[in-house]
């Protein structure tokens, strides 16, 4: 297996549609998917051979964007150190987290952390050994007004937030296949194009550069797998989508166990970190959307057992990645990526420039305006969150809809106690099917029980760290603010049951 790298610098704001909890915001992806650079390269591969209308009967573009003999794996945000060293940010593997007080780094890979509690971060890394830096990709919110499509003028009073990754950076990923394969392709589409890509790329957004840096194809790594004790870390650096006996995509353990024993004899899991959730991805040549998947996220990490196996079974799982659609990014992977039970925190990469602070005050009308920002930024946090973690509950257990009314319309009417302690107060019935719709971690009943301090935890993501240092500039704290704290807590819950509602009834 051979391999050529690529950089997407993005010339426009680009927006790589994610599913968010607000129906008037476009929330963008913080990567480019491997499924989106495969549309960029097959449409240029089509442009530069004059096939547009029928691609599909030529033998290279049959096997390198259908058959899957090349694989494209996800740009992730690339930055250079001051020394000219190059770095390539995977999202931060689940097993990493901060402990909540000390701010100490742990991987619970390694790491006992039963007494004490922990936060996920959030964002992208690098690290070498215990030394882990962190960095975040800039985005911005742009409002537009929807718009009448029949009069073709903006309809009054209707807004929408695009939320978009920022003009020029950098992001970098690889393009797989046989050698023979990857010199005529990149002979055929040639070094360096100007591209779109993403949503709205007829309009503002989606202006990209491709750039293919290697002069000629270069051997993929093989991982060096060496343990005293045969444990090896298996960090997921993609989304990854495994089928199940009955052909369903699955987010289950069991089944990722099973699929591992099939692939590599005698390989163990002795402890795993997951996060669940969906893939879905649109084809611009169908103008449909393919099927969502369920699928284990990037940053899931397994703790493996290998003594038993054999190391060229084990870098061959490397090179064809893990589960389905492997040519789209999906199913990337690295062995003996983690390896330490507690890590540095170093300088975080590309730090922004610091501009002179003004010498006089923060007049009081601009103070109102940026305790608007913040209550806004918030307020899009939390209903994000609601949707994720309502994702995370099993989709066969869900409880049934009339029950989730019922809690959306509890959570609407009473304050944050008082709808935590009314639950206790529901029929048998319904409390049972609180105890049987559960997570990976808790049942939905304790999950309604502990879920407190709503302002705290989003803040404490590593992607509110301008946002808290605002809050301290205007001597603004949204934890203390009761009137919002209540209005945060109601919107979560009405937005986790309706969108719950939504996945039962599809």
């Amino acid at each position: 297996m051979y391999k050529l790298r690529y950089h997407i610098t993005t010339k426009a704001p680009l927006v790589i549609s994610a599913r968010h909890g607000d129906m008037n915001m476009v929330a963008t992806e913080k990567y480019i998917p491997g499924g989106t650079v495969l549309g960029i390269l097959a449409g240029r591969f089509m442009n530069k051979k004059n096939i547009i209308n029928n691609a599909h009967e030529n033998k290279d573009f049959y096997n390198w964007f259908l058959a899957g003999n090349l694989k494209i794996t996800n740009a992730y945000i690339y930055t250079k150190n001051d020394d000219g060293d190059e770095f390539v940010n995977f999202p931060v593997p689940v097993s990493i987290q901060k402990t909540k007080y000390a701010e100490n780094i742990v991987d619970l890979l390694y790491f006992d952390a039963s007494d004490i509690q922990t936060q996920a971060i959030n964002t992208f890394c690098v690290f070498d050994e215990d030394v882990l830096s962190t960095k975040d990709v800039k985005t911005s919110l742009n409002f537009h007004h929807a718009r009448d499509r029949i009069k073709g003028i903006p309809e009054q009073g209707k807004i929408f937030n695009y939320e978009s990754i920022m003009p020029g950076q950098i992001f970098e990923g690889e393009i797989q296949g046989n050698k023979d394969d990857l010199e005529c392709f990149s002979s055929i589409c040639e070094k360096s194009w100007t591209a779109h890509a993403g949503r709205s790329k007829n309009t503002q957004y989606g202006e990209i550069e491709f750039k293919i840096l290697s002069d000629m194809p270069v051997p993929v790594e093989q991982a060096d797998i060496a343990d005293d004790d045969g444990a090896v870390s298996l960090t997921l650096m993609s989304d990854t989508i495994i089928y199940n006996e009955f052909g369903y995509s699955t987010a289950d353990k069991k089944v990722f166990k099973k699929y591992l024993s099939n692939m590599v004899k005698g390989i163990k899991i002795t402890k795993a970190f997951v996060k669940k959730g969906d893939v879905e991805t649109f084809t611009g040549i169908w103008g449909l959307k393919k099927p969502s998947e369920t699928c284990f996220l990037a940053g899931s990490v397994f703790l493996l057992d290998v003594s038993e196996v054999d190391n060229n079974a084990l870098n061959k799982l490397l090179e064809n990645g893990i589960g389905e659609r492997t040519h789209e990014g999906n199913g990337m992977c690295k062995l003996g990526l983690q390896t330490e039970d507690e890590l540095i925190q170093d300088e975080p990469q590309d730090k922004d420039v610091k501009f002179p602070k003004p010498k006089h005050p923060i007049p009081e009308q601009t103070k109102q305006i940026l305790v608007k920002i913040i209550k806004n930024y918030i307020t899009g946090q939390v209903q994000l969150t609601a949707f994720e973690e309502q994702a995370r509950f099993e989709t066969a257990k869900l409880i049934p809809n009339s029950l989730a009314g019922k809690l959306q319309a509890m959570a609407k009417s009473k304050g944050k106690d008082d709808f935590a302690d009314s639950i206790e107060q529901l029929k048998k019935t319904a409390q049972n099917n609180l105890e049987n719709c559960h997570n990976n971690d808790n049942t939905l009943f304790n999950f309604i029980k502990d879920k407190k301090d709503l302002v705290e935890s989003i803040m404490s993501f590593s992607g509110s760290k301008q946002v808290k240092d605002l809050c301290k500039e205007i001597d603004y704290d949204p934890a203390i603010d009761s009137d919002f704290e209540k209005s945060l807590y109601k919107l979560y819950f009405t937005t986790f049951f309706s969108m719950m509602r939504k996945r039962k009834k599809n």
